[in-house]
């Protein structure tokens, strides 16, 4: 899909490192499908606690409550989709969210919308065309989990100390991370907890925890730790722009959480083949991979100009692969 403009880029990672507060100015919208009512008010509450925004709007769009037009979406920066009872329609939902993530805007998604089917899953364009950072499964609770951090200089955990997923600990399951995606945390189990991409021209985070706290019910996460400021900082995050992927690899800078340890080149990423030379075209830290490194200083011997390491270089060592013959031994 079209990568977003590099200058937009530039400004909206900007925009995420800067002080957080009523300056910032961004309206966002809850898109619930609770199973009470009182929840989305919490999810709210929580949001409006972090001074993150300058207006947070509430819709159901459960059974009987359809999603709203593409044009009343449009009105704010970032949304995030949430369920545990079925949408109204949940493939209209995804056709529009696809689209609004077309148009430059950024979407968050929560449990239990990461289900591979039935009627609370998100479907339409946005799982047919590959908007979710992740794959989709089914759910698990009742072994209460924390965050572990994967992460630790990205945005979405900025300024968060901990995040306790209560008793109930509800999340979708199996899922994984996909190829090109940042997981920025995942769960105490190892399921992931915060993955995000650029996509189209926006970003959507997944976050795979279901958003009410324990402020409305007892079993929910644990409204004393952080989850109130991860979900603002997801829809900061994806309001913003997220991380780029400047050279089109469908692997994100690194210098935000992504994967990708050149930017400039998209014959530098992960997964690619590595030659022998002084770059690090696989991105996995590492410059010997398959290659011969006699003297294990991590530089392979096709490079290294004293393979042995016995201080006589190769071009005049008689066996520069024998740290016991040089000159002068």
């Amino acid at each position: 899909m079209p990568k977003r403009l590099v200058l937009i880029l530039a400004c909206a990672f900007a925009l995420l490192l800067a002080p957080r507060g009523d300056a910032y100015a961004l309206d966002v919208a809850v898109l619930g499908a609770p199973s009470n009512a009182s929840f989305n008010a919490d999810v709210v509450a929580k949001l409006v606690a972090t001074g993150q925004f300058n207006t947070v709007d509430s819709y159901l769009v459960s059974t009987g409550n359809p999603t709203p037009p593409l044009a009343t979406l449009l009105a704010y920066d970032a949304v995030f989709a949430y369920s545990d009872i079925d949408y109204d329609d949940n493939i209209i939902l995804g056709n529009v969210l696809a689209d609004y993530v077309d148009q430059g805007r950024g979407v968050v998604i929560g449990s239990f919308s990461m289900w591979v089917a039935l009627g609370f899953s998100i479907q339409g364009r946005f799982i047919a065309e590959n908007y979710l950072p992740v794959t989709t499964g089914g759910q698990s609770q009742g072994t209460p989990m924390n965050m572990v951090v994967d992460i630790p200089s990205h945005g979405i955990v900025a300024g968060v100390s901990s995040f306790s997923g209560g008793t109930g600990s509800f999340y979708n399951t199996p899922i994984a991370t996909r190829a090109g995606a940042a997981q920025v945390a995942h769960w105490t189990n190892g399921q992931p907890l915060i993955s995000e991409w650029s996509v189209s021209f926006g970003t959507v985070v997944a976050l795979n925890f279901f958003a009410p706290s324990s402020d409305a019910r007892a079993d929910f996460w644990d409204a004393t730790t952080d989850g109130g400021l991860l979900l603002a900082n997801s829809l900061s995050w994806a309001a913003a722009g997220g991380c780029p992927d400047d050279d089109g690899d469908s692997y994100a800078n690194s210098d935000c959480g992504g994967a990708d340890c050149d930017d400039s080149s998209s014959a530098i990423r992960p997964g690619a083949t590595e030659a022998c030379d002084n770059i690090d075209q696989d991105c996995d830290g590492s410059l010997v991979d398959e290659f011969l490194d006699t003297d294990s200083d991590l530089i392979p011997d096709c490079i290294d100009p004293d393979d042995d390491n016995d201080g006589d270089p190769d071009v005049t060592d008689c066996l520069p692969t024998n740290p016991v013959a040089y000159n002068g031994a």
